[in-house]
């Protein structure tokens, strides 16, 4: 009976696809995948202008950055550096914008700052024509 099976199982070459090459593609694809499903009301832009260069990197160039509001656990509104009141956050954060040419501004809250604290700055920032973005602390 040896004998007999003893040519099924020679060493032959298994015809197959090789996936390598489309490892990457595929993992492009399901990074714009994930970041459109993760924001849905947002369009992305996949299209570039052909001939498009970016700038070099210059690291003595600063950016801009949108105005911060840190809320504190223990009741502390700062917007950049400087302590603020609650009353005074919006409209500080609102001047900041303005000088900047932003529409926005950015929450860093901690983690014991209670949800309606955010939800009322962020209804504040929106009421004053500055949209919001939550930062994770």
């Amino acid at each position: 009976m040896a004998k007999r099976l003893g040519g099924r199982f020679e060493a032959k070459p298994v015809a197959s696809i090789n996936m390598t090459p489309m490892v990457p593609v595929l993992l492009a694809l399901f990074a714009v995948l994930a970041i459109s499903a993760a924001q849905p009301e947002k369009a992305v832009r996949l299209y570039i202008e052909p001939g498009y260069t970016p700038a070099p990197f210059d690291p003595d160039r600063v950016e801009p950055r949108l105005p911060m509001v840190t809320m504190r656990a223990d009741g502390g509104y700062f917007v950049g550096d400087q302590q603020v009141t609650r009353a005074q956050a919006p409209g500080r954060v609102k001047q900041l914008a303005q000088s900047q040419s932003f529409n926005g501004a950015m929450i860093r809250a901690d983690p014991d700052v209670p949800l309606e604290n955010v939800a009322s700055m962020v209804n504040d920032l929106h009421a004053l024509g500055l949209t919001s973005e939550l930062v994770e602390y």
